[in-house]
Formats: structure tokens, sequence, C-alpha cells
């Protein structure tokens, strides 16, 4: 909070006009960085209408004309005061428009400091209030930003100190009692008046040691004493906690309160929900984000409706989900947005349901405005990794059951056998009729959102013979041979048959061994045996086919055996 350190009250009219830009037959007061004249300061203020506030001295309508003087168009030092303009239109119905020549009440907008002392020590000033009318000051040079611009503002709009409310050495707020001396020996020279209480200030909402309004607790320099320290110590004396800080930098939420009671609020516009209309989600945590409006809002409604866009819960009908409201609290304005986040601030949402939501912002407790555009977000996440298993309850016979486990985001599944795929699978099993045999199987659980990555299983399956084989195997007569590698037979399979015993005899050489091929009900097809490598010539083959219940004809035939080179 600035304060003027040269003089707390003093006559200024020993000031040259062009000096502080004030009538040199008048005699001012300065109070702080409160100036006011002779007939202000002496008066009895009417009834008091708010926290801060001088009913005589609201500005009517809340319309506050105002002017530049000193202050170059388009700098930074414009942008700054003009912010903290806009600040005060968002909180409340006050309204700052540029003065016309039909406006004989209006405020000037200094550019310049009062006066050296206030160049010196760096300080704004400002009048209070509308008073009488006629033309209203404010002086606040390029040394002053927005916090500083938004304090002075308000003492043009009829606003005092916080800290000089009568009630503030001990008061109750929250249902505890405060608080608050001043330590004497930290006051700068010359502002002792700017500690003082004053009877002007009202007493209406609870005191608000973080306003705007309020001196900030920084450390000073006595003026009798010489030493540093904080000029407040603020405490809880119902809990014994100390309270360092003082003062704000933004409007504070007693601020807001005071400044609505006293020029009331405008209507909040409809809030804008970011990104696009509709949103696919493979989370079932995600935030809905929207901007601040220009009117302050005390909070956001965010309406909620869904409805499932896959049969999710496997009914086959598209359920309709259930309708919520959440209440956002918006007491930090000055953020450019907010949001809620589903996972954390509300729930997580489902899988396979839709949501559609729309955004309102709201004041006194049931008042808001229209519902923004809607947008949806479409939730689903990407399917997980699927656990296999074999259900193979007969054991011996050719069926069994490939299974999986089918998470409720999985719309389907895709099957490959030994690299060879079986299609696309919505159930949770898939039978199979095979002969034994090893079968590797590799499944990838998918939805809309795509596949998770494959899980392999692999499955050893023996189906219990039957009978023996009854037929004789053909045997081909024509073999071939390699020089010091394999002579390699081939013939026929016969039905039933698991394992082929072999024998190759002729020009000295004997041998024996044996084959063994997947049980079918069924024969046909090539199979092969093999030798080391034989001379070239003729020789005496035999086969004979057996499975686990014995052994089948054997079959015999002349094979020439050719030198393949």
């Amino acid at each position: 909070m600035p304060v003027f350190t040269s003089a707390a009250i003093s006559e200024l009219n020993e000031r040259k006009a062009s000096e502080h830009n004030l009538i040199s037959q008048a005699e001012y007061y300065v109070e702080g960085d409160m100036i006011f004249d002779k007939s202000e300061h002496s008066t009895n203020m009417r009834s008091i209408k708010t926290s801060g506030l001088d009913s005589a001295v609201a500005w009517p309508n809340g319309t506050v004309p105002f002017q530049f003087v000193n202050v170059v168009n388009g700098s930074q030092h414009e942008k700054n005061i003009l912010k903290a303009m806009e600040n005060l239109e968002r909180a409340s119905g006050v309204s700052f428009i540029r003065k016309t020549p039909s406006h004989t009440n209006y405020l000037n907008i200094y550019g310049n400091a009062y006066n050296a002392d206030a160049e010196k020590y760096r300080v704004c000033h400002a009048q209070v209030g509308y008073g009488n009318g006629g033309v209203r000051k404010t002086w606040i040079p390029s040394y002053c930003g927005v916090s500083t611009a938004t304090h002075e503002l308000l003492h043009i709009l009829g606003f005092r100190h916080e800290h000089q409310r009568t009630d503030r050495d001990y008061h109750q707020r929250d249902g505890h009692y405060y608080s608050m001396t001043v330590n004497e020996e930290f006051i700068p020279c010359g502002v002792q008046g700017a500690y003082s209480t004053s009877n002007y200030v009202s007493r209406t909402l609870p005191y608000d040691h973080e306003s705007i309004m309020h001196y900030s607790n920084y450390n000073r320099t006595g003026c009798e004493t010489g030493e540093v320290g904080k000029a407040f110590t603020y405490k809880n004396i119902s809990t014994g906690e100390a309270f360092e800080d003082t003062g704000n930098t933004r409007l504070s939420q007693g601020d807001l309160r005071s400044l609505r009671q006293a020029y009331g609020r405008n209507r909040s516009q409809t809030p804008t929900i970011l990104g696009p209309d509709h949103t696919d989600k493979a989370s079932l945590r995600y935030s809905v984000v929207w901007y601040q409006v220009h009117d302050y809002p005390d909070y956001f409604r965010v309406n909620e409706t869904s409805e499932e866009f896959i049969d999710i819960n496997r009914n086959g009908q598209l359920d309709i989900g259930e309708s919520n409201t959440y209440n956002i609290n918006a007491d930090a304005y000055w953020r450019d947005g907010f949001d809620i986040y589903f996972g954390t601030t509300a729930t997580e949402k489902s899988n396979g349901y839709r949501y559609r939501y729309t955004v309102q912002a709201c004041w006194n407790n049931t008042i808001c405005s229209s519902e923004s555009q809607a947008k949806t977000y479409s939730v689903l996440q990407k399917a997980q990794e699927p656990e296999l298993y074999i259900d193979d309850s007969t054991p011996g016979d050719k069926e069994f059951y490939l299974r999986w486990n089918k998470q409720i985001q999985v719309q389907y599944v895709k099957i490959s056998r030994n690299g060879v795929s079986l299609g696309d699978h919505e159930g949770e099993s898939l039978k199979q009729s095979l002969s034994t045999g090893t079968y590797q199987y590799e499944v990838e659980a998918c939805n809309e959102r795509g596949c998770s990555e494959p899980v392999t299983l692999t499955h050893q399956h023996t189906v219990a013979e039957g009978n023996k084989p009854t037929e004789m195997p053909y045997i081909e007569s024509l073999a071939f041979t390699e020089y010091l590698g394999e002579a390699e037979f081939e013939f026929r399979k016969v039905a039933r048959a698991t394992e082929y015993h072999f024998q190759v005899s002729g020009q000295g050489i004997n041998h024996t061994g044996s084959v063994s091929y997947s049980y079918s009900e069924h024969g046909g097809g090539y199979a092969r045996f093999y030798t080391r490598s034989i001379p070239q010539g003729t020789y005496q083959v035999s086969i004979t086919p057996c499975n686990s219940n014995g052994c089948g004809p054997t079959a015999t035939k002349t094979v020439y055996v050719e030198l393949d080179t």
C-alpha cells in the first residue's frame, strides 16, 4: 500500500497550482495516499453503505467519466491504468467511460506525481469518492503498477483504508477473535494519520486483512526510534496463530463483496469451453477446460449427461447414463481459465460412454448465465492384453476351447493359429477340433481405439488313437540319395497311424528306423523318412503303420534309389 512519507495531514495550499494540479485557493489535507479538501475532511459524511465506502461519495449509477492528463497514449503506463479499470469493471457494476464535452462531473487521471515529495518517495494519490461532483483527481505516475492503480481508483470510487476501521484492534471473523496491534515504533515519519482509525470506514462486513485497501505489512523505519520492523502485529486470539502479511496486490473476496454491495454487478456472460466439439478419450481421466468470463462469477456450473456409444454393458442396448452437476469455485477470479478434472476433482469416467458438457457462470447462489455450447467426449480405453488359457475338459478327444478373459473395453479379438488368421471373434472362447499336434495361438484384444499387443499361447494337443491302422501305406518306387548326404523315401499316410516303422535292405545294407506323424482319422498326404546315404541301385523297402493300439499290415516294395547330383 503506498504511503505519503513527508506529512500525514498537512495543508497544501502553500504549493503552486502547477505543482500539484489543484486550485491554489483551496485547502487540502493528505492522509497517507488520500487527499481531502477542508470541507471533505471536516464534514460528517452521511450513513455508510458498505465496507470502506461512504454512501455520500459513490458515483451516480457507477459511471465514472475520465480523461488522461500527462499519460502517453498507447504506453505501458496507460495500459496499466486501463487494466486496473477493467479489473474493477469486471468485478462490479462500475463503468469507466471516456469524458466527452457534455460531462461536467468527471475524473482527471494525472500521469505525474502529486508533488515533489510524492515523486521522491514514489507515491500515488487520489481523492476519495464523488464528493460534490465537479472534477475529481487522482495522480498515478508510471512507477505505480496495476495493483496500485486499482487501489487509487478504489479511493476515487469512495473506499477508504480497511486498516482504519474502528474494529481493527479487536474483531471477530469465522467464529474466531482477532487482534491487530499498531507498532508505533515502526511507523515512518509523517504518516501517523494513515494508521489512525476513522468513523467513516464501514464495519458491515468482516474485517479483511487481505484487502487491497489494507496497508501491506512490510518492514518500515520508525520515525521516533530509527528501528526497523513491521507496523502491524496481527494474530488469531482464539488459536494464537500470527499473520505476517496483510494487504494484497489484487482484489480480495472481501473487496469484491464491498464493490458489489456499493455498485451492484453485471450479469456474467456465457462461458466458452476449450477444444473441438467432440474429442475421443482413451483414458478414464481427463479435464474439461473453459475460459473465465468478463464479469467475474461466484462459481461455474458444469452440466453433464451421458450415454453408451457401444454396448459396453452387453445388454443389447445403448444405456443412458447419470446426469450430474458440478459447482466449481471461481474465487480465483484472476485466472484466465477454469477446469474440472475427472479423476481428482470428480470421479473418473466409465468406458464406452459419451459425455456431454455445458458450462454456466453463476452468481448470488441462484442466478446463472445461459449454457455454453456443448462439448462431447467419447471415453474408451485402448484394449488391454487378454489372458489366455486352454479348456480341454475331455482329454484325448479332438475338441478343446481357447478361452480369454474379455475386459469391459474389449469389443472383439483377433486370433491366428500357427500363423494363419482365424478371423475376429466377439465372444470369450473359440471351439477347436484338431488332431494331435502342437498349436500356437496369437490373440489381440481390440476396440475402436485399436488393438493390444498380441499374446501368445502354445498348446500341445494329444488325441487318443482308436483302432490300429488297417491299411498298408503306398510306397513310391523311386527314391533319391545324395553323395555323403541322406537318402529320401516317400510314402502315403494311412488312417489312424501315428508312427511308421521302416526297413531298407540291399547291396549289403540294412537300415531300420521309425518316423512319427499326427493322428488322423483319414489317410492321404505324402510323408517321408530318411536314412544315411546309400549307393545308387535297387533296394527292398518295407513300411509298417502303427499306433498305441498296435500295427497294421506291412507294405513292401522294390525301390530304385537314384543319385541326386
